[in-house]
């Protein structure tokens, strides 16, 4: 879930989901500083949870602040280095902070409410998390929403193969049938040339693409009638795109579905990974595989032209660190080395930039320098305006042009986007809490 908009520029389908629950989301639009309400967040803890600055995260939690913002701030931690059960714990222990008739409930314990609910989604648990977001709303304007809709909801599974399978990206340069893999008409041409993979959704075959920019998986709603897939008659938000910095949504309620089944294929056909029980948002016009199922896959590598499932022979002892908010919408955030300083870039395989700078990368150019651009993502087409900066990579030796857009909001500096594979291989163990990023042919 993206709880409130990431500003991820230039994505080619890029989701967010916007549910209306007022204490909770409110709380943590005061407390950003970014929001300009600084003041409720006096030690920073949203923001930097948001950038996924784990080591300022992990200095509050030693600094024995007042309560509730020590559990606060662990949960924020924990939550960071993808250590989930840990990171609710202290969010329980949080959220449950009433607060008295002279100091009356703080802010945080609602976000601990929405972070607790948050982790229930990044596992699988959609009932638990709406159940658990139920509880942050307003008792005087309660939302449009009905847990018990979502009660049954199972809690997803996905059993990957267990040995190495490499599920292959299916764009060409001329997008045709891909044999045994569904249709490449499936995928939009507006997406510009996406990482693109075959999936099996209740036994019917399409194409789905590979975005680490996006948590739940995404169903058109034409594939998902023709798949059958349970939908859930109550709506539980509304969708934008992610470089919706105004907080303008004019996008209709959206609903979430459950696939019965949703297997990836691999360059033979077979079956890499068998999922069962998939939550998915049927609404736009692109099929999308997010990082929830990504995650439940443990180890993968990802490449410029396929997707590893379980590779062997990866040498990592780079721990996972994520960018996130309170109620589940993450994104994994690399440290790289750009201009000589470790920055934090997030990775999104949904934006069809190498990189990406956003608002706290830039620099406020002349002018004349600023050009507009189009670009596509899942609810049509979008305007932007940016400018380039020769950045360096690495050493030093590798010079790269980005794209800086001063107004987007998002509180990380870059965004590493799908051509980065070109140069680099992206491993991530969600199990073992890993991520390495290697220049290609160095493993």
């Amino acid at each position: 879930m993206r709880i409130p908009r990431y500003s991820m520029p230039f994505c080619a389908a890029a989701l967010s989901l916007v549910i209306l629950f007022p204490r909770a989301i409110h709380a943590e639009q005061r407390a950003s500083g970014q929001w300009g309400f600084g003041r409720n967040d006096p030690y920073g803890i949203i923001d930097a949870m948001a950038a996924g600055d784990v080591d300022k995260l992990q200095a509050l939690g030693r600094e024995g602040l007042p309560p509730p913002a020590d559990d606060l701030a662990k949960a924020a931690y924990y939550r960071s280095i993808f250590r989930l059960d840990s990171s609710s714990e202290y969010a329980r222990r949080c959220s449950s902070f009433a607060g008295d008739a002279r100091k009356p409930r703080p802010p945080s314990a609602d976000i601990c409410s929405a972070l607790l609910s948050g982790n229930a989604a990044m596992q699988g648990d959609m009932a638990a998390w709406a159940s658990l977001l139920w509880d942050t709303a307003d008792p005087g304007t309660p939302p449009p929403f009905d847990p018990g809709a979502y009660g049954n909801t199972p809690r997803s599974a996905i059993s990957p193969a267990a040995a190495e399978h490499v599920v292959p990206n299916l764009w060409r340069d001329d997008p045709a049938p891909a044999a045994g893999q569904g249709n490449m008409r499936d995928v939009p041409l507006s997406a510009r040339r996406p990482f693109a993979i075959g999936i099996t959704l209740n036994g019917v075959r399409t194409i789905a693409i590979l975005d680490t920019g996006t948590n739940l998986s995404v169903i058109r709603p034409e594939v998902a009638k023709s798949a059958k897939v349970r939908i859930n008659p109550a709506a539980f938000g509304s969708i934008s795109t992610s470089y919706d910095t105004k907080g303008d949504i004019d996008s209709p309620r959206i609903h979430l579905g459950t696939a019965d089944s949703l297997d990836i294929a691999d360059r033979n056909g077979a079956v890499a990974a068998a999922g069962r029980h998939i939550p998915a948002v049927v609404t736009g016009n692109v099929n999308l595989v997010g990082t929830q199922l990504l995650e439940a896959l443990g180890a993968v590598l990802l490449e410029e032209d396929q997707l590893v499932i379980h590779p062997a022979n990866v040498r990592c002892g780079q721990p996972l660190h994520i960018a996130s908010r309170a109620a589940g919408e993450f994104l994994l955030a690399l440290p790289l080395k750009i201009n000589g300083k470790v920055r934090n870039a997030a990775f999104d395989t949904g934006n069809s930039e190498y990189l990406t700078g956003t608002g706290v990368a830039s620099h406020g150019p002349d002018a004349t320098a600023v050009r507009s651009y189009d670009y596509h993502t899942i609810n049509g087409e979008r305007h932007a305006s940016y400018y380039v900066e020769t950045v360096t990579l690495g050493d030093g030796k590798t010079r790269i042009p980005a794209r800086i857009v001063p107004d987007d909001r998002a509180p990380y500096p870059y965004v590493a986007g799908l051509p980065f594979l070109r140069d680099h291989d992206v491993y991530i163990d969600f199990q073992k809490r890993l991520a390495c990023v290697f220049t290609k042919h160095a493993r």
